[in-house]
């Protein structure tokens, strides 16, 4: 019982402090100067871009927006493959929303291999570096992606600062849990606290024995 306990009280810390970190590093703002900005690929709803990845394009309308008034607008790097239910790439799904809100075509660059968020950072650095030396890029994905859109970032080598979009309140719970899980199987590291931690009552009570 007690190793059960710390255990569930170890994960409940860890929990609180990923989303005390989704929270704020969700809303912080894009550094001066940003040049692009990389919108990471979420599911489509036939052949358009679904609740989820229209907040994310919305988020990323608003870093343009927010940009000094006399700065030439940002490019938008969209980045998202075709899967294997889909109708078309993502990419070219959220290409065709920004033209819908004003954008023009040559603002937008479309990366339309990647199928994972590795690739999408990757690839997206890749086109940027080929396309503009000494870009400074934001990337957009929801609040809940944040923090392992971070780690694979610096994992990669990619230097980007990253962002999030507002998710529906029906959805957040359950996207957040599995985020998290996602993350403690990706950063093994608090897995191996947890271990050790269960490791000494465990001990414990063998050697009592």
């Amino acid at each position: 019982m007690v190793a059960v306990n710390a255990a569930a009280g170890y994960l409940s810390l860890l929990f609180l402090a990923f989303t005390v970190y989704v929270f704020v590093r969700g809303r912080s703002t894009p550094p001066p100067g940003t040049t692009h900005v990389v919108v990471l690929g979420a599911g489509l709803k036939g052949d358009r871009p679904g609740p989820l990845l229209r907040r994310r394009l919305e988020r990323a309308l608003a870093v343009d927006a927010a940009g000094a008034p006399d700065a030439d607008g940002v490019v938008f790097v969209v980045s998202g493959g075709q899967g294997g239910d889909e109708v078309r790439s993502e990419a070219d799904a959220m290409a065709d929303y920004l033209r819908a809100r004003g954008v023009a075509a040559d603002r937008i660059v479309r990366e339309d291999r990647s199928v994972n968020t590795g690739q999408n950072l990757r690839f997206s650095a890749a086109l940027m570096e080929r396309a503009a030396s000494g870009h400074r890029a934001t990337v957009v994905t929801s609040g809940f992606h944040v923090y392992r859109t971070d780690l694979l970032a610096r994992r990669a080598g990619v230097l980007v600062h990253v962002v999030g979009a507002p998710t529906s309140p029906a959805y957040w719970l359950s996207a957040t849990l599995r985020e998290f899980a996602a993350v403690l199987w990706l950063d093994r590291l608090p897995l191996i606290g947890l271990s050790l931690l269960l490791a000494v009552p465990v001990a414990t009570a063998v050697f009592q024995r």
